[in-house]
C-alpha cells in the first residue's frame, strides 16, 4: 500500500517548524508500521531535499510535478 502524507511546509512559522517536521516523521513511521507492505511518502522527505539540488527557477514546477505524481500513485492520501 502506498500512502502519501499531504502537508504544507511553506508557511509553517519558523518557531513551529521543528515540531511540525518531527510530527510528520513520526506520523510516517507510525503509518509505515501498520503493515509490512506500506510505503509512505511525503514532501519533507521525498521531494524537498532533492529540490535543493535543482536550479531555483525550476524548483516550483518540479515540486508541483513530484508531489502530484506521489498523490496520483498513492492508494491513500492522509
Amino acid at each position: 500500500m502506498k500512502i502519501y502524507i499531504a502537508c504544507g511546509l511553506t508557511h509553517v512559522p519558523r518557531d513551529l517548524f521543528p515540531h511540525y517536521t518531527e510530527y510528520l516523521h513520526s506520523l510516517a513511521q507510525a503509518l509505515g508500521a501498520l503493515r509490512s507492505d506500506c510505503l509512505v511518502k511525503y514532501a519533507l522527505l521525498n521531494s524537498d531535499p532533492q529540490l535543493a539540488e535543482k536550479p531555483p527557477e525550476e524548483r516550483a514546477s518540479l515540486c508541483y510535478a513530484w508531489d502530484r505524481r506521489m498523490v496520483e500513485e498513492a492508494d491513500l492520501v492522509h
